[in-house]
């Protein structure tokens, strides 16, 4: 399941940057939207560890989780449009920037994609195989962190949340200045 959901938030992804992104700022953008497995882990590790403490015990964890996702996700559906164009809070100045450089295919609402040439495009191809490598080893360290400090450095479940978010927090810092760099360096 967990693969459907990563499939779905990169199409997100490349949607947002495409649409709400200005040519300028790609880089940032992609970034801070692939930030999600860093800060749900950071967030969620201490508290589940806080909760699987708890008088609530660990059951807590998943009905807790489940509804602040559903909470999240409404505020997603409130919130997103499709498109700046249609979207109450933006101003035609914001537009205009996000427009700027842009080619039709980037503004017009519903453009043909071609698939093939992209499935099919050696540049592209290596970059996949790059985003799985990354997203591989870092969901193995970001899933089994935990438990390797639990079971095998044997520190009580509380801690092991707070430690296993260490390790995501670490990612951040190095993802908004790669995301920066990409964008001002040339």
């Amino acid at each position: 399941m967990r693969g459907i959901a990563f499939g779905a938030d990169f199409a997100a992804i490349g949607v947002v940057c495409s649409r709400w992104a200005s040519l300028k700022q790609n880089g940032i953008f992609i970034s801070i939207l692939t930030l999600f497995s860093s800060l749900s882990s950071a967030i969620t590790n201490p508290s589940a560890g806080a909760l699987c403490e708890s008088s609530w015990g660990w059951p807590s964890v998943y009905y807790i989780h489940g509804i602040i996702g559903c909470i999240l996700f409404s505020l997603w559906l409130i919130l997103y449009t499709d498109h700046p164009a249609t979207h109450r809070n933006v101003s035609s100045v914001e537009l205009e920037k996000i427009h700027r450089n842009k080619t039709a295919a980037h503004i017009k609402m519903d453009s043909y994609i071609p698939y093939w040439a992209i499935i099919t495009n050696p540049v592209v191809l290596v970059v996949w195989l790059n985003a799985l490598a990354d997203i591989g080893s870092g969901i193995f360290l970001l899933t089994y962190t935990p438990t390797y400090i639990n079971a095998v450095l044997h520190y009580n479940v509380g801690k092991t949340g707070a430690m296993g978010a260490l390790l995501a927090l670490s990612h951040i810092p190095f993802k908004l200045v790669t995301g920066y760099l990409s964008d001002k360096l040339k």
